[in-house]
């Protein structure tokens, strides 16, 4: 185990056995690896994106939405658990409800969720934005679906 990076010390000694028997068959793991970890110690729904695959802009808070009740719910969450569990450092950071457009291999999904940034994390991926979906808007009944607990 010479010459390993931190996510890959990481990976061997937290990972999932998918994940280290991966890394041991000499698959491509490093996605895997900043999946589990985002689970682990950020929010199980949060997902690293390429800046230019995402569009977001403010969410649009009318009448009594669960969205909108809930998105500021966890919102304060996200904010206390971020303070207090997992950001020590003095560099502020973000966090964002806002509504987004995920465009994935051709297909594009909107929702409503968080944009986190400025988090003093080594791991994670230069150039990607840390988003955390809530709920996803059908645009075939025009309603949204379930909400998720990010966390």
């Amino acid at each position: 185990m010479t010459n390993c990076t931190e996510m890959e010390r990481w990976a061997r000694e937290n990972g999932s056995g998918s994940l280290r028997q991966a890394i041991e068959c000499d698959m491509a793991w490093k996605a895997m690896a900043l999946h589990e970890r985002t689970a682990m110690e950020l929010f199980t729904a949060g997902m690293w994106v390429q800046k230019s695959r995402l569009t977001t802009g403010p969410f649009l808070a009318e009448g009594d939405c669960r969205v909108t009740t809930e998105l500021g719910w966890f919102r304060r969450t996200i904010i206390h658990r971020l303070k207090h569990h997992i950001h020590h450092k003095d560099a502020p950071f973000t966090v964002e409800a806002r509504w987004f457009t995920l465009d994935v291999e051709g297909i594009s999904k909107k929702g409503a969720g968080f944009i986190v940034s400025g988090l003093s994390i080594p791991w994670a991926p230069v150039g990607q934005i840390l988003l955390v979906p809530l709920a996803f808007f059908d645009p075939e009944t025009k309603s949204w679906g379930p909400t998720e607990n990010p966390l």
